[in-house]
């Protein structure tokens, strides 16, 4: 620190260099030597300067200095600065708030079209006779139309929880195959399995009953054109 130097250099009992690891080293001894020497600096400095004690302690320790300014003002400055991040943080709260329910209103909405459910869950080696060129974790999914109006396509977040209700692999999932009205459709989905990603180790070695399934729709565009949800 630039005033422990400059005590160091005023003092000639600091000018030579001191092993604080030395055994024979009185450290009681030299704080007590230390902070006597950092007032007298500190009042000769202020003698030397138009600055008040408080006014060089600030100079001292704070990036850029103090020059034109009182402490009154500085303390001002930091309640200013201090009160636009509080308002900035509270508008970042607010706007990631709003984007929350905005999603879950769409949820919630696009749940009443489209339900999706796994049923299955198979692991797959890699087999090159039988044009299986990677390991493959597949999904078997069933979906259903609940709504009155044909759907083109959806896409939505296929997420799978343990117990406990702890994500262990989400995905996201596209479909543009259709599917009518009060239709239910099985669909069989695949992962390329990746035998150093901790949450796909986690995904082949739970069993899909052990696992809880959430369904996040995004977008459903019908099959007149029009749109529901987040790309709407």
């Amino acid at each position: 620190m630039a005033i422990a130097r400059s005590v160091v250099n005023l003092s000639p009992r600091f000018r030579n260099q001191i092993n604080i690891g030395d055994p024979g080293f009185d450290v009681d001894l030299f704080f007590k030597v230390f902070i006597k020497d950092i007032i007298l600096y500190i009042r000769i400095r202020c003698q030397e300067t138009s600055y008040t004690s408080i006014d060089f302690l600030f100079y001292t320790f704070m990036p850029g200095g103090i020059e034109g300014k009182t402490v009154g003002e500085l303390i001002k400055d930091q309640r200013n600065i201090a009160a636009e991040a509080e308002a900035k943080e509270n508008e970042a709260k607010r706007l990631a708030e709003e984007e929350k329910h905005k999603k879950m209103k769409i949820v919630a909405e696009l749940s009443q079209h489209i339900a999706v459910a796994p049923i299955e869950k198979v692991f797959y080696k890699a087999d090159f006779q039988n044009r299986i060129y990677h390991d493959v974790i597949e999904v078997v999914f069933i979906f259903e139309n609940k709504g009155s109006r044909d759907i083109k396509a959806f896409k939505g977040e296929a997420i799978f929880k343990d117990a406990f209700g702890e994500a262990i692999k989400t995905s996201n999932l596209v479909y543009d195959g259709g599917i009518k009205a009060g239709q239910r459709k099985k669909w069989y989905g695949d992962i390329r399995y990746n035998r150093f990603m901790n949450d796909q180790v986690r995904f082949k070695n739970t069993e899909l009953e052990n696992m809880k399934f959430e369904w996040r729709p995004e977008a459903i565009i019908f099959s007149d054109g029009s749109r529901m949800g987040l790309d709407n």
